[in-house]
């Protein structure tokens, strides 16, 4: 997992994958994998032609393989009176991402049921492919459903974008910020990493 601070003090954060398997998979654990992952969301007959730039060992539109359970913010300052050193912030950032998964249970289609074309300011993501609908809203409101199949990666690059986190208003303590992200998937496992943010100026 990465994290990067953006000039609008939010959180990218991303991930570097390791594994291959996608729609191009033939055999052995690689078609396994791909073949689990479309009957967890019935993620059957989408019609598509598919192509790779020559030379390329890397498949475009690659979705991460782990989905989310909870995610949460920490710092090691106070944020403002509600919410000192160390409690939990996810009340005071907003989330942005993209997902498939509302289009794949939408029949492989995009309407105003499941993408809405009204985006709040904060929401920066590409949504010009089809598939990808928006997934934004205030942290602490999500549930783990929400946390599906998040993030895209439309060009061939090292780290592929999950999710921003974006703060709603500046803490109190206008100083640097050690902020923690910490990120439990569905199968149990924590990620946690930490990034300094500058809030004084």
């Amino acid at each position: 997992m990465d994290l990067s601070a953006r000039s609008n003090r939010s959180i990218m954060v991303s991930v570097k994958g390791v594994h291959r398997y996608g729609a191009f998979s033939t055999y052995g654990p690689d078609l396994d994998g791909y073949e689990a992952k479309c009957r967890k969301y019935s993620d059957y007959g989408y019609q598509l032609t598919f192509s790779l730039l020559k030379g390329s060992n890397d498949f475009i539109h690659m979705v991460p393989d782990r989905d989310f359970k909870n995610i949460e913010v920490f710092s090691d300052k106070m944020f403002d009176d509600c919410h000192p050193a160390g409690s939990n912030l996810s009340d005071c950032f907003f989330f942005a991402s993209v997902s498939p998964y509302k289009y794949i249970k939408n029949g492989y289609r995009v309407d105003v049921s499941i993408r809405d074309e009204h985006l709040p300011e904060y929401f920066v993501w590409d949504i010009a492919d089809a598939g990808f609908v928006p997934v934004y809203g205030v942290l602490s409101e999500f549930r783990e459903e929400d946390f599906i199949l998040l993030g895209v990666s439309n060009h061939c690059r090292e780290t592929t974008p999950i999710f921003e986190l974006i703060p709603i208003f500046e803490p109190s303590e206008k100083s640097v910020h050690t902020l923690t992200v910490r990120i439990e998937d569905t199968e149990g496992f924590i990620f946690k990493k930490q990034i300094r943010v500058d809030f004084s100026e």
